[in-house]
């Protein structure tokens, strides 16, 4: 059975906890705005939006990621959004503040806002958005960079990727069908003075029973999802026991590359290992050895990606070779930076190459260009250092350290970067705390 084919059963189990974990979160603060007081509720959902946010960083802590918790990340920005405009219906009507902004007759101050009425319209503004960015969400590229996987490389990333999105999809139908109903309901039928039952029922219930149905459906669904890779034999009785080894092999300003089974490029040098972590200086150069027949070649260790669901995780190496020497790694084509980044573009390139070299020239670029705070090293806005692969073998920057992967997304060149910033240290001094 191909590593790529390999999964275990109890990843399917793990989706559908988060989905539970995700739908959940939305139901319980429905329910909760029925006993606590509307002026409170928006700092109890914060906190259940950060209790999300915990248990997604709780995971990443873990070497093997063991479920896509892309619907989790969507919960918890999701409440956070509506606490916030809880909390600022809850300022408009505060006397205090700017004295009592809300003064329609029809508004009563003892039930400023319906929790439904914002939580779900929230729901279906950032379900669509999830949907639209596809990949490119920062979480999605966060989980690329710590795990080496993209969706279509191995059964695992797919798997991932399509029932997340499947999750999403079935979270903005679920979010639309409720804010149809109550704010119809609300147009038509409400009167906004005391809580009835059909109130109850239509803002409360509804959203729960759909939490409930869609509990069981997707149950229904993991449980045959399981029973259909029992069918075919799939397991994981293996990858957890295998490691990858990938050699990008580069002469000058050169990369070498070869087509592979699915008709794109991707290096010629790759191994399979027993299981480690690591592989000492002298391991590394006899199994290069053995791949291409040289003698005369120089290795750099990159960096690693840990395995997806407690798969086989992968070590990533550079080669440099002389003379335009690849022994028996023949056929294999040297290619420049610039034609490498027209198959990237042309979607020529594996997933994984594409993601090794993304890797290298992200934090390449953000090494060369800012300190560990994000700052500009050189009074230039928007400076650009160059990169070229034959400098690749002198760069002293850990390509394992996510910290640059990170400034290079929020640097001082980037809008808000003191904001986000201390936004960014308060989370981690919670965190800390908790």
């Amino acid at each position: 059975m191909s590593q790529n084919h390999i999964i275990s059963i109890s990843t399917i189990f793990n989706m559908w906890l988060k989905w539970i974990l995700a739908s959940g979160a939305l139901a319980i603060v429905v329910i909760l705005s029925l006993v606590i007081p509307k002026i409170w509720l928006p700092f109890v959902v914060y906190g259940i939006s950060y209790g999300l946010v915990l248990t997604l960083r709780s995971d990443n802590a873990r070497k093997a990621l063991k479920a896509c918790g892309l619907v989790v990340k969507l919960a918890s920005e999701t409440l956070f959004w509506t606490a916030t405009v809880m909390l600022a219906i809850n300022l408009m009507a505060a006397e205090w503040f700017f004295g009592n902004m809300l003064e329609d007759p029809i508004f009563n101050p003892a039930q400023p806002y319906i929790t439904s009425l914002i939580l779900f319209p929230v729901v279906i503004a950032m379900s669509a958005y999830a949907l639209f960015a596809g990949q490119n969400l920062t979480y999605c590229r966060n989980c690329r960079r710590t795990h080496g996987y993209y969706s279509g490389d191995g059964l695992v990333a797919t798997l991932f990727y399509h029932e997340s999105k499947f999750q999403i999809r079935l979270l903005l139908a679920g979010a639309i069908l409720i804010s149809v109903i109550s704010w119809t309901y609300y147009l038509v039928r409400y009167v906004n003075i005391n809580f009835n039952s059909a109130d109850i029922f239509i803002f409360h219930g509804i959203p729960v029973i759909f939490f409930i149905l869609s509990t069981v459906y997707m149950s229904a669904r993991y449980r045959s999802i399981a029973a259909s890779l029992g069918r075919i034999g799939v397991s994981d009785t293996r990858s957890s026991t295998l490691t990858r080894v990938r050699f990008l092999v580069l002469n000058g300003d050169h990369v070498y590359l070869r087509s592979d089974n699915n008709g794109l490029f991707d290096t010629p040098a790759t191994e399979t290992v027993s299981r480690t972590e690591s592989l000492t200086p002298e391991q590394a150069r006899k199994c290069f050895a053995k791949l291409s027949g040289l003698d005369d070649f120089e290795l750099k260790y990159i960096y690693s990606n840990d395995g997806f669901a407690g798969g086989s995780n992968i070590i990533h190496y550079a080669a440099f070779i002389p003379d335009n020497n690849i022994g028996l790694l023949a056929p294999a084509d040297p290619m420049t930076l610039d034609g490498l980044d027209r198959l990237i573009k042309a979607s020529m390139i594996s997933p994984l190459l594409a993601n090794e070299i993304y890797r290298i020239y992200t934090v390449t670029m953000a090494w060369k260009t800012y300190d560990r705070e994000g700052r500009r090293l050189y009074p230039i806005r928007h400076y650009r250092p160059t990169f070229r692969l034959r400098d690749l073998r002198e760069w002293a920057v850990d390509y394992n350290d996510i910290h640059w992967l990170n400034i290079a997304t929020n640097n001082q060149d980037c809008a808000f970067y003191r904001l986000r910033r201390l936004w960014r240290r308060l989370f981690s001094s919670l965190r800390r705390t908790s």
